[in-house]
């Protein structure tokens, strides 16, 4: 059984630095609307260590992290309202023992060997990532206030997209540290997606205000498309290999780019983000995300349109939802929910309430 976090004892870890190396290859998304690109550059810092967090009732995750994880249901990771991270789902391995930046969001893939792997904002201000690969410190601080996402790649292994503390978009991976030398909107995280074929893709509100798209080491794209400020893209690669992007425009409204641009599908919330997920369908795909009229999470599938509060998923204002299609084809959802809990809706019109503290303002990421 899971239990609320109560206590926050802490003690400090230990740091680990990160190689640079530079990255190439060729984006092939940018051709939807692209524009002009900018240059890319390389560059890491060394990084500080970490607090653990002790809680009552829940094992130490650390002897079982990114073993048990993502083999047929779902794994969330969520900033507990200790200030740690924690996951939850399949392997209820909860508190994981590392210290998040406040304000920040963890993000989790399913890798394709098995496992799961948990990218996040340390309270040390440096990208750290956790799980199958036990990789730890990237040495490479942060924008505060912002936070990471992360894809599996086809081949193996994972790529992290984020906002380096000098405001450029930058991605980690087996590449290396990358910046791209191009600015991002202040307060705004990126989104990426591991590609069918290798690679990745990955997504941006720029300091312009506008999406912007690069993928593989290559330079980012600029998109004639405004997106709403404080708010980030979210983003997925369907199985017949398009890559869809989902986002809240200046005016609120969610619009989507695939092969071509749908506008104004809904209202969003106010400082809230979309998500995506692909379905089994290799053309299918589904958004979630917070409507601002009812305080619930919505969703959108092609040719269904807006359904709303189906899974009777209620959302805290200004956070974000998070979905993941499991194997069996059903949908799963998690949200902070008013009361500050972790929640989740499996298909079905209710929700779970998992009597979880999460830190107030920060959204949770679900995988499978």
């Amino acid at each position: 059984m899971l239990y609320r976090v109560v206590s926050s004892v802490r003690q400090r870890a230990g740091s680990r630095a990160v190689r640079v190396m530079s990255g190439s290859a060729v984006l092939a998304v940018a051709a939807v609307t692209g524009f002009a690109g900018t240059q890319a550059g390389y560059a890491a810092v060394a990084g500080h260590g970490l607090r653990h967090v002790a809680i009552r009732g829940l094992r130490s995750a650390s002897s079982v992290l990114g073993k048990g994880g993502c083999g047929g249901g779902a794994e969330i990771a969520f900033q507990a309202n200790t200030g740690n991270l924690w996951a939850v789902g399949e392997d209820q391995a909860g508190d994981l023992g590392y210290g998040m930046m406040a304000g920040t969001s963890p993000a989790i893939t399913c890798l394709t060997g098995g496992g799961y792997e948990v990218a996040f904002q340390a309270n040390t201000g440096n990208l750290w990532t956790v799980g199958q690969d036990g990789h730890g410190d990237w040495g490479t601080p942060m924008m505060a206030g912002t936070s990471p996402a992360i894809a599996a790649l086809s081949g193996g292994g994972y790529e992290v997209a984020f906002q380096g503390s000098n405001g450029d978009a930058w991605t980690a991976g087996p590449d290396g540290v990358t910046d791209y030398g191009t600015p991002m909107a202040p307060g705004t995280s990126p989104a990426i997606t591991g590609q069918a074929g290798g690679g990745y893709q990955y997504a941006f509100q720029g300091s312009n205000g506008y999406l912007w798209i690069g993928g593989n080491g290559g330079r980012p794209f600029y998109q004639n498309l405004s997106v709403r400020a404080g708010t980030s893209p979210a983003m997925a690669t369907l199985g017949n290999g398009t890559t869809v992007i989902a986002w809240q425009e200046s005016n609120g409204c969610l619009d989507i780019i695939t092969t071509g641009l749908t506008s104004c599908l809904g209202n969003v919330g106010a400082d809230s983000s979309p998500s995506i997920t692909a379905t089994n369908d290799p053309t299918g795909y589904m958004v979630a995300f917070h409507d601002m009229w009812s305080n619930w999470v919505n969703t959108y599938f092609p040719g269904a349109g807006v359904t709303s509060v189906t899974f009777g998923l209620p959302i805290m204002g200004g956070t974000s939802p998070s979905a993941t299609i499991l194997p069996d084809g059903s949908l799963e959802m998690a949200s902070q929910d008013p009361g500050t809990d972790l929640r989740t809706g499996i298909t079905a019109p209710n929700s779970r309430d998992w009597g979880l503290g999460m830190m107030p303002g920060t959204s949770p990421s679900i995988s499978s």
